[in-house]
Formats: structure tokens, C-alpha cells, sequence
């Protein structure tokens, strides 16, 4: 069975790192054609019958109101079916977290069942968005794979040293089996700010969450947790340091330990830099 490689793309004026500039060829384009080279597949276009303006801040906007309005786009040369594809390559930049209107035009006009769908997307830094999940619901049927976002410099200018566009490229024409997955590792106390920001990466990057915990969990009232988490900072330093530190009832966790603009105290020790950093300011949120 043959493979296709659907796409949609826009030239013109584009965003790069903070910066305008005017492309012939599209970012997602690029790929698409890279891919074709490695799986021999075929290359459809997705393209809009009325087109966004070539000017980008108003591509955005009126990207924005479409998918505001959940809008179906019209497309031009939509193929009569997909019956000859087992495999489909699903290329699109991320507009407003998600693909443009004109890709979910083209995914409701089939029935995916059955067939494999690769998504790969290009982006600023906002990476798949929600778009895998979204294929999902629009292709039941369909076996959606875990899907590859590029940043657009990557695509730009694979010869980067930190743009690897084509190499993940191939990666994914090869059914992807040289990209690993991100984990993400993350300690919160609670259900705290750094979970939050670990959930947050993990939709952006699909990556797996390994929530680190104590054995015996932190509790009661947050001085109390402080209190502990200094007793614990007190005794890895001490540890790691080959001098004794001298006693002194400062070192203990008790209230006097405590300075009375609400920083914390700690004993000097040839750790210096980081006795600085802990005198210098209180222990922030877990």
C-alpha cells in the first residue's frame, strides 16, 4: 500500500524567533518534502480555496476567528478518496494550539479507519498543541501515532547545530523509532506550582511524568514543612563537608533559627556559595 503525505503550509510573511521575514516555501512544505524522499510517498497539498493574507499578523487574526467560529474552510482538489493509503503523514503549523480549520476540512471529508496517521507539526514553541488529541476524535478509526513537532527554525535551516528538522524528519519516515521520549521528573509539594508547570510540559511535549515522593510525606502547616525541608538542606551539608561544623543553637530548626526579616540561618562551611544563597533569601514555595 502506498503512503501519502498530506500537508498544509503557508509561505510569505512568517515568524522566527522573534522575528518577520518572507519564505517562498513554508516551513511544513519543507518537511513534507523531506519526507517524501525518505518513504517515497505521494504529496498532497491542503490548500484553502480563499487564502489568509500574506501578511502575518493578519494571518493570525483571521486563523484565530476561524477557529473561533469552528470553521470548515473550503479546500481545493480534494482527492476522490484515500483508498490506495494504509499510511498518511499529516503535516501542519500550529495555529491557536491546535492545526488550521482547513486540516480538520480535509480529515472529516474521509474515513481514516483502519489506516495509520503520522502527525508532525511545525511551531515557535507551543509544539503539538492539543492537535494529537484532535486528530483522534476527528479519525476514530484510525491508529494515530504519537506525532513529531519541529521547531520552524529547524525546518528553515536544518544545518543549525541546534535545528535537527531533517534529521527528526527521517526519524519519522522511519516510523520514528530513533526519537525517545522526554520525561519529565518533578518534585511538588502537594499539588503545588511545579506540578502544574510539569502537567503544562508534558502537554506540550508528550513526554512521560514521574512525580518524585518522600517516604514519609511532609506535613502540617507550611513553616512546619520549611522547618523540615531546612533540617534535611542542614544535614546534606553537613555531610558533604570534610569539617566538622561547629555546634551552636542556631543550627537547629527552631524559631531562633530564624532572622527576624524571615530569611533562614545556616552555619558557615566551605560550601560558601551555597551558604549564600540560602541566607540570602528565604526558602521559597515547594
Amino acid at each position: 500500500m502506498a503512503k501519502l503525505i498530506a500537508f498544509y503550509s503557508r509561505a510569505d510573511e512568517n515568524y522566527f524567533g522573534g522575528q518577520y521575514r518572507y519564505v517562498k516555501v513554508g516551513n511544513t512544505e519543507k518537511v513534507a518534502e523531506m519526507l517524501a524522499d525518505l518513504t517515497g510517498g505521494e504529496l498532497y497539498k491542503i490548500e484553502q480555496a480563499e487564502p489568509y493574507s500574506d501578511d502575518y499578523k493578519t494571518c493570525v487574526a483571521q486563523t484565530r476567528e476561524d477557529w473561533q467560529k469552528n470553521a470548515r474552510p473550503a479546500v481545493l482538489d480534494l482527492p476522490d478518496d484515500l483508498d490506495a493509503y494504509d499510511e498518511i503523514y499529516l503535516g501542519y503549523p500550529n495555529y491557536c494550539s491546535t492545526m488550521p480549520m482547513a486540516v480538520y476540512t480535509f480529515l472529516e471529508h474521509y474515513d481514516f479507519t483502519g489506516k495509520t496517521i503520522h502527525p508532525f507539526c511545525t511551531h515557535e514553541g507551543s509544539g503539538m498543541g492539543s492537535s494529537i488529541s484532535d486528530i483522534k476524535r476527528l479519525c476514530p478509526g484510525a491508529k494515530v501515532e504519537k506525532g513529531l513537532a519541529i521547531h520552524g527554525g529547524s525546518a528553515a535551516n536544518p544545518r543549525q547545530p541546534r535545528c535537527r528538522g531533517k534529521e527528526r524528519a527521517c526519524a519519522l519516515g522511519r516510523g520514528g523509532n530513533e526519537m525517545k521520549k522526554p520525561l519529565i521528573v518533578y518534585y511538588s509539594w502537594s499539588c503545588g506550582n511545579t506540578e502544574r508547570i510539569a502537567k503544562s510540559l508534558q502537554s506540550v511535549t508528550g513526554g512521560d511524568l514521574v512525580r518524585l515522593d518522600t517516604a514519609v510525606p511532609y506535613s502540617g502547616s507550611y513553616n512546619d514543612v520549611v522547618d523540615q525541608g531546612q533540617r534535611e538542606v542542614n544535614v546534606a551539608l553537613r555531610r558533604s563537608s570534610s569539617h566538622s561544623l561547629s555546634a551552636s543553637p542556631t543550627t537547629t530548626s527552631s524559631p531562633s533559627a530564624r532572622r527576624h526579616d524571615g530569611t533562614r540561618w545556616l552555619p558557615p562551611s566551605r560550601h560558601s556559595c551555597v551558604d549564600r544563597i540560602l541566607q540570602a533569601r528565604p526558602l521559597s514555595r515547594l
